[in-house]
């Protein structure tokens, strides 16, 4: 059989999120074996972007010094996807962009090598070097090779509008975001503790007339 390595990665920022300062966002990357045998174990590495901080990773992922790294993860089956989810803290709503970069560090395509031939992945070279790859955002994990890019590695680009957006809302709609309605409100309490205390005052004793 002709041994055909290939593995694939993407990376997205899952929708319907609050992009608001201090708000935890969730990423997803998912890995699929496209080739034709298994993929052997293999190791992703993602590089935090700045204005945020690392919050968690599921999959056995570790922080380092601004970067986040699964090692070792379990051999992919032909056709088979995995899943992995990060979040991050948005600490610095002020940046014109967060460029989030995950890319696979390593792979196992080595163990399928004879001394005749040597295998490797064919559309793609895991490293741990996140410049050294064309910068495409790839969204479907199925989709084998775009012109142009290294399958191995994506960037997931947050929407830069969204945040602006959010963040021009009140971080807390339940209180008054107007004059007019703070003094709406401070007259009904007013009222409200007059009533309060006119239901609440002692009653002065009647006196009774005497009888001459």
């Amino acid at each position: 059989m002709l041994v055909t390595y290939d593995l694939a990665l993407i990376k997205n920022v899952v929708p319907g999120q609050n992009y608001q300062r201090g708000n935890p966002i969730t990423y997803e990357i998912q890995v699929k074996n496209q080739g034709n045998v298994a993929s052997n174990r293999y190791s992703v590495q993602d590089v935090i972007p700045g204005g945020m901080s690392f919050v968690s990773a599921t999959n056995g992922g570790s922080f380092v010094a601004g970067t986040v790294f699964w090692a070792d993860l379990p051999s992919l089956a032909p056709g088979q996807i995995a899943t992995l989810t990060l979040q991050l803290r948005l600490d610095d709503v002020t940046r014109a962009q967060y460029r989030n970069v995950a890319e696979i560090s390593r792979d196992g395509s080595s163990q399928y090598s004879t001394p005749a031939v040597t295998v490797a992945d064919e559309d793609s070279t895991p490293n741990d070097n996140p410049n050294d790859d064309p910068v495409l955002d790839a969204t479907n994990v199925n989709v084998d090779t775009t012109a142009g890019d290294e399958d191995d590695h994506d960037i997931a680009v947050l929407d830069t509008a969204a945040i602006a957006a959010d963040n021009s809302a009140p971080e807390n709609p339940t209180l008054p975001v107007t004059g007019a309605q703070l003094a709406t409100l401070l007259l009904a309490a007013i009222a409200s503790l007059g009533s309060g205390l006119l239901l609440s005052s002692p009653r002065r004793p009647r006196r009774r007339a005497r009888a001459r």
